[in-house]
């Protein structure tokens, strides 16, 4: 059914669920406690880490929106140094757009552009392995989420 929408050039109308505590779907919810009805211009279904994300736009914004796991929002220039041994999980997460540098054989520079929320949560995910270097808005996320995170784990 997306497919023809998208090869047909028409909208679609949906409603977006997501998980309760009672391991159940429940619809997401306007301000007024009523169930939202999405209506989107769908453009392409991508399939990414084996989830499927459609990507589509609202008439009244410019902007292009994605549902399920991708993030929207600001993509940034973010290097960071992670353990050699990692860089073919670097490459399944970011493709081959990723750059390589100072390669000392046990760490490696990563160079990327990101979407910056995504790229929180996934070095939260291999903060072990990482370290954010630049930009210092998303070292400090990374180190205030970290910070949260003790917090909840010490004492």
């Amino acid at each position: 059914m997306l497919d023809e929408a998208i090869n047909k050039g028409r909208q679609i109308a949906f409603t977006y669920n997501e998980f309760g505590t009672d391991k159940k779907l429940h619809p997401r919810k306007n301000a007024e406690g009523k169930v939202r009805e999405y209506i989107v211009n769908p453009y392409q279904l991508v399939v990414a880490n084996g989830r499927y994300y459609l990507i589509c736009n609202y008439d009244k914004y410019d902007n292009v929106s994605n549902y399920i796991y991708m993030f929207s929002g600001n993509s940034v220039r973010v290097k960071f140094r992670a353990e050699s041994k990692l860089a073919g999980e670097i490459i399944d997460w970011f493709g081959q757009d990723e750059t390589f540098t100072n390669d000392t054989g046990l760490k490696v520079d990563v160079h990327v552009k990101v979407n910056e929320k995504a790229f929180v949560f996934w070095a939260l995910q291999y903060g072990k392995y990482i370290e954010v270097l630049e930009p210092k808005s998303i070292k400090e996320q990374v180190k205030n989420a970290d910070i949260e995170i003790l917090k909840k784990y010490d004492g």
